[in-house]
């Protein structure tokens, strides 16, 4: 229920269904342009689950926002995200 794009600046946007906080824009509201994820830059892949939403950085570096019930995030917790945190031991 949400999308995702790479910009050419590097940047991340998204929109749609934010009940999670899958867009990454720091809150739960719902979207319906693209919205400018917080807190990462120099992105060169960004991709959906179903409820959460991943970025590939610089230096094979990994940062999930969303639902993280199961630990989908992979940052060490199930607590939701609504701006990206980093995936560990990668």
């Amino acid at each position: 229920y949400h999308s995702c794009a790479l910009r050419s600046s590097g940047a991340s946007s998204c929109w749609g269904n934010n009940d999670y906080g899958q867009l990454g824009d720091g809150t739960t509201s719902d979207r319906t342009e693209p919205t400018p994820v917080r807190g990462i830059t120099d992105v060169l892949g960004v991709t959906n689950g179903a409820l959460h939403a991943c970025a590939l950085g610089p230096e094979s570096t990994v940062a999930c926002w969303g639902w993280n019930a199961y630990g989908q995030l992979g940052d060490g917790t199930t607590t939701d995200r609504a701006i990206p945190a980093p995936v560990l031991g990668l």
